[in-house]
């Protein structure tokens, strides 16, 4: 499976809203706003905000010679950057910000970034392939990625393939939320400019956490505070579940109608993701990834739509377990 797999569900397609309130740790400055930040140091994986004494030259440096370096300046008050010291690549994490009013009421955002196959058998792939552990939204050993809470959230990698446009959902309204996304696709960097420094008005303070992070070998790092693992094993299990049912269906003997009338019916439900509902995220995953199989039906014909549905189970999946 190489880069054509990947594209079919991404991590940043899913936003979870979570109420979970993090402790601050070591705090820096951004836009007249206290940013609390809190990573986690003892796997690798550390923080730098705007005030951060290595912050601008680590910042120039990553923008330098990037073709939306002008966009990545405009939202530089409203960034933080990670960097993953250890020795795997780190395939997803979730970032949560939560912003204090002056009456001390917290807004919460929590956003999912990563390369869901690279947790599947995407770490199985042979090494001419390693897209899923070095592109999108991995974040490869001794690399940075700038991470913005402004919508549509970024997560924003050093790759020059991967740009502005690629990023995570926020919890915004709708309307707002495609008027910004098509500012950041758009590259305005005068829009993105009024986002980012808009950002923290009428907040006192911000803490920005990561609350879980998983390496390339299924081993999840963090708090989990807004039950992340849980969210992403579902996501793992939906898609093997789904596709081990079709495969056992080929084997009883079924035709290839009767798996894509049952196929068909998971794609078409309208069930949606629940952050504190394992069944509701699983079964919203399982929807997601029937209508790929749907999708690649349409474009190549019923055999072939098979045989990517069977090809992933035909390696050993990452283990997903907590550190």
């Amino acid at each position: 499976m190489g880069k054509k797999a990947i594209a079919g569900v991404v991590f940043s397609a899913i936003a979870l809203a979570s109420a979970a309130l993090l402790r601050p740790s070591r705090s820096v400055h951004a836009v007249a706003t206290t940013i609390n930040i809190k990573d986690l140091p003892d796997a690798g994986l550390n923080l730098i905000g705007p005030q951060h004494s290595a912050f601008p030259s680590e910042f120039a440096a990553f923008a330098r010679d990037r073709g939306d370096a002008d966009v990545l300046e405009a939202i530089r008050p409203a960034c933080v950057m990670l960097k993953n010291n250890s020795a795997k690549a780190v395939v997803a994490y979730r970032f949560v910000w939560e912003l204090t009013r002056a009456d001390g009421s917290v807004v919460t955002r929590t956003t999912d970034f990563g390369n869901p196959i690279a947790l599947m058998e995407g770490s199985r792939l042979v090494a001419a392939e390693p897209v899923n552990t070095t592109q999108g939204h991995a974040i490869p050993p001794g690399s940075w990625r700038v991470i913005s809470p402004i919508s549509p959230h970024m997560s924003i990698g050093a790759d020059q393939r991967n740009r502005i446009v690629a990023f995570g959902a926020s919890g915004a309204n709708s309307d707002s939320l495609q008027r910004e996304k098509l500012a950041a696709q758009q590259k305005d960097p005068a829009v993105m400019a009024r986002m980012a420094t808009s950002e923290f008005q009428g907040y006192a303070g911000a803490t920005v956490s990561i609350d879980a992070a998983f390496f390339e070998d299924g081993t999840c790092v963090g708090p989990d505070l807004t039950g992340a693992f849980a969210t992403f094993k579902a996501h793992v299990d939906a898609r093997r579940d789904l596709l081990q049912g079709i495969v056992a269906a080929q084997n009883k003997g079924m035709t290839s109608d009767q798996i894509f009338e049952y196929v068909s019916s998971v794609a078409n439900s309208s069930v949606m993701p629940d952050p504190s509902d394992r069944a509701a995220s699983y079964n919203y995953f399982r929807k997601i990834y029937a209508q790929e199989l749907i999708n690649v039906r349409a474009r190549q014909g019923d055999e072939k739509a098979l045989a990517f549905a069977s090809s992933p189970l035909q390696r050993q999946w990452v283990n997903l377990r907590k550190e």
